[in-house]
């Protein structure tokens, strides 16, 4: 299973116009000083918004492109107000689906990640305790 995450923060006011603006429902919004689920006190306001999750990487690296391409504003402006881009891309391992995941990004994927100026992290999670 993958899963994918858009992490937004450095936005110099709440978050609620300017994903309202840019139509990114279901979006979490915090603002800066709002506890994180750590507990501690956020140093920023921003949004995390999730793609839809898929079955393995290849099934979702069209829905990232995709996104990319579609929301090329989007991008331009959080870079023009240097808020700091994420994209999360979480993996499960150790199932038998998915004993070992390997990720392969296309250049096109990459480029566009590096364009909008979105840093790229991959986490791996158990698919249980014994995993």
């Amino acid at each position: 299973m993958v899963f994918l995450q858009f992490t937004v923060s450095g936005l110099p006011v709440g978050p609620e116009p300017f994903v309202a603006k840019h139509e990114l429902h279901d979006a979490k919004c915090w603002r800066k000083g709002e506890l994180s689920p750590s507990g501690k006190p956020r140093q920023s306001s921003g949004f995390a918004y999730s793609l839809p999750d898929a079955p393995y990487w290849p099934a979702a690296q069209p829905s990232v492109q995709a996104f990319l391409d579609a929301r090329s504003a989007m991008f331009h402006e959080l870079r023009e107000i240097s808020a700091t881009t994420e994209l999360s891309i979480g993996v499960t391992v150790g199932s038998e689906e998915s004993f070992v995941s390997s990720l392969e990004f296309v250049p096109q994927l990459l480029g566009a990640l590096a364009t909008h100026g979105v840093t790229l992290t991959v986490n791996a999670y158990p698919t249980s305790d014994a995993a």
